[in-house]
């Protein structure tokens, strides 16, 4: 995880407890390469909306450009456990240099990580996930 970041979960939870909190906030949902937090980004964008709906009062989301390429720009990254945005941790930052590609096509992140690439099933279904996600998910 990005230091200060939290979880999805964590996140939409607290959305919904509390709007008002996020009010004027930057919203910056991330991924791997940023294409599946691209698709969260329009959906939180349409979210945002109806719990805001006074001009200029909901948040500003932006899609993140990725882990891949955060790796260049931020050097390292937080252990979720101990990131205090999984819930589970006490907040102390653990650094770790690793993270989790797709394949050899993404295995571009900066020198000094350890990168893992997932298996071809996983690759497999995460693509129909998103598939589902974005296309089938509300259809009767």
């Amino acid at each position: 995880m990005l230091p200060g970041a939290v979880t999805q979960e964590a996140f939409e939870r607290e959305l919904e407890r509390d709007p008002a909190g996020f009010g004027g906030a930057m919203l910056v949902p991330y991924c791997t390469i940023s294409f599946r937090s691209g698709i969260y980004a329009e959906k939180l964008q349409a979210r945002v909306q109806e719990l805001f709906p006074a001009p200029g009062a909901a948040p500003a989301v932006r899609n993140g450009e990725g882990v891949v390429m955060w790796s260049h720009d931020v050097g390292e990254f937080v252990a979720a456990e101990a990131s205090g945005g999984s819930g589970g941790g006490d907040g102390a930052a653990v650094s770790v240099k690793r993270l989790h590609v797709y394949g050899s096509a993404w295995d571009v992140a900066a020198d000094g990580f350890e990168t893992r690439t997932f298996g071809t099933w996983r690759y497999i279904t995460a693509g129909v996930g998103v598939f589902w996600d974005k296309y089938m998910r509300g259809i009767p």
